[in-house]
């Protein structure tokens, strides 16, 4: 992880501002940033700050997920879900537990990052290239631009390609763990002519939160050099 301070502003600072207002009874106000959203399988910073009240008199809870800390400072996470509802209580008095407020927050995925084959990033539904720009950096990588720290790494993939057979052609596939082109798949890449299709499929790639999820399959359709 970075910096707590730089992940806190970047991510989710969900700033609780509670004013208690002089009148016959405290009326507490909750407000939040625009980034009140809680991310699944990282952990979610959260202050909470009360004007009047000391931090180490406040009790804040989560309805979905769980909520660890003190002093106002603390961690949220979540597992699933669409929401979840953070609510902060104070001890006002001695023994006297009185509710504040409570705001409701999404739950969202964390967005996977644009996946690339060597240096040509795989947005579109076709990728054209000659051999030689494809065995230049024969690898499947994720390019993270998100505003924290998430790194996703490929696992394993297939590359299959056509070849010929007497009169038909058959699909040959040849499997690799990890992110790179194994000697299969370079002689494959190597043997296939001009004009021909390449697939690569069964691309898995695993979060630092744990997650496995299953790319979009990339077609290369292979151009003279």
């Amino acid at each position: 992880m970075k910096t707590f301070s730089k992940f806190l502003a970047l991510l989710s600072a969900l700033i609780f501002n509670v004013q208690l207002f002089a009148q016959t009874e405290n009326t507490p106000v909750v407000s939040a940033n625009k980034m009140n959203v809680l991310y699944v399988g990282i952990d979610n910073p959260v202050s909470v700050a009360v004007p009047g009240i000391s931090s180490n008199k406040l009790k804040v809870s989560i309805t979905n997920g769980t909520i660890t800390g003190v002093n106002g400072s603390y961690i949220v996470k979540v597992q699933n879900g669409t929401e979840a509802t953070i609510e902060v209580s104070a001890e006002t008095k001695p023994g006297e537990i009185t509710k504040l407020g409570s705001t409701a927050f999404r739950i969202k995925r964390i967005p996977v990052p644009t996946m690339y084959l060597g240096n040509t990033p795989c947005a579109g539904a076709i990728i054209y290239a000659s051999k030689k720009e494809l065995l230049e950096n024969p690898q499947l990588t994720m390019n993270s631009e998100l505003p924290f720290e998430m790194k996703f790494d490929v696992i394993s993939f297939t590359l299959s390609h056509f070849v010929n057979s007497g009169e038909n052609k058959d699909l040959v596939s040849y499997a690799a763990n990890g992110n790179r082109f194994n000697q299969n798949m370079i002689t494959a890449v190597e043997k296939s002519p001009a004009g021909s299709k390449i697939f690569i499929e069964d691309i898995n790639v695993k979060g630092t939160d744990g997650t496995v999820r299953q790319m979009s399959s990339i077609v290369i359709k292979l151009v003279e050099e």
